[in-house]
């Protein structure tokens, strides 16, 4: 199941909803928790907040990464590297948008921070499993 953020928010727009206050704060502690498990550098610790999109097909979209499996605490340590090296500090958040596809509930915020002096955007999208949220996609 691919993702794609821009089909997201452009493509998506009539099938998303916005989310209240309550929900929106779990979405920003959600990339909070991963932010600061990335910019500790800790596979242990950013694994299980990422889904697995890999090949096994049981897995995929349903169970977060495993840091045990030296691959994936590898696919964690690599997304970690893309958050750690193009972001700042977030330093505020826009509203959620929440999508299904394929029977998957969908929740991208967008977080604002500077890099390198400039003002920046980014694009985190989570997938919600039994009521935790799992990053699916950044951009």
């Amino acid at each position: 199941m691919g993702f794609s953020l821009r089909s997201f928010i452009a493509v998506g727009l009539l099938a998303v909803s916005t989310l209240g206050a309550a929900d929106k704060q779990q979405v920003v502690d959600a990339v909070s928790e991963l932010k600061a498990a990335c910019d500790a550098g800790n596979a242990e610790l950013a694994a299980p907040l990422i889904i697995y999109r890999g090949s096994d097909t049981e897995r995929r979209y349903k169970k977060a990464l495993k840091a045990s499996q030296t691959e994936e605490a590898a696919q964690a340590m690599q997304i970690c590297r893309r958050i750690t090296q193009r972001m700042g500090e977030i330093h505020s958040f826009g509203d959620v948008l929440a999508r299904e596809k394929k029977g998957v509930r969908w929740f991208a915020i967008e977080a604002g921070h500077t890099y390198r002096g400039r003002e920046k955007k980014t694009v985190f999208a989570f997938v919600e499993i039994a009521g935790k949220l799992y990053l699916g996609d950044i951009d």
